[in-house]
């Protein structure tokens, strides 16, 4: 009942290790902003999700809509959410969207640095067995851009459940 004083050096976390293979560990905060993907909520909450891990020195997940240069404006940390729809990593249409190693590379690139960490989603557990859908009407110039997805939209954005 109550609150109990937590040093800085507690409230943080190594990820990766140099023993392990990891070329670049990360100080995580025990506290981060969940995956809430560029699509799902506007441009401005990105940025302002953004400018709050920067100033609070805690992560930003991008959700799976992959990393749009609303992530990158304001230079918080991002941890790059991997979903079903491989989404700035991947290549095709729908269903049929596969891994793509040159695109994953590039948007790395693209990123400058901020990506500090990759979560890799496994299924969509949020809407089980129907996975996410964001309507073709939905899609603007930047949505596309970070998802990697052709401008004027062709179809709805779907990420399958698996």
């Amino acid at each position: 009942m109550w609150p109990k004083h937590i040093s800085i050096e507690e409230a943080r976390h190594s990820i990766g290790t140099s023993e392990w293979g990891c070329k670049a560990p990360y100080n995580s905060s025990i506290l981060n902003i969940s995956g809430m993907s560029y699509g799902a909520i506007s441009e401005n909450a990105i940025l302002s999700l953004n400018n709050g891990a920067k100033y609070g020195h805690f992560f930003h997940n991008t959700g799976e809509g992959g990393v749009s240069v609303f992530h990158m404006k304001n230079g918080g940390d991002l941890v790059w959410n991997l979903g079903t729809g491989y989404f700035a990593a991947g290549s095709g249409e729908g269903d049929k969207r596969v891994f793509d190693a040159t695109c994953f590379q590039e948007t790395l690139e693209e990123a400058e640095g901020k990506v500090k960490m990759i979560e890799i989603k496994l299924s969509q557990g949020a809407k089980p067995g129907h996975g996410g859908l964001l309507p073709k009407s939905k899609i603007t110039k930047e949505i596309a851009k970070a998802r990697r997805l052709p401008f004027p939209p062709q179809s709805d954005c779907h990420s399958p459940s698996r």
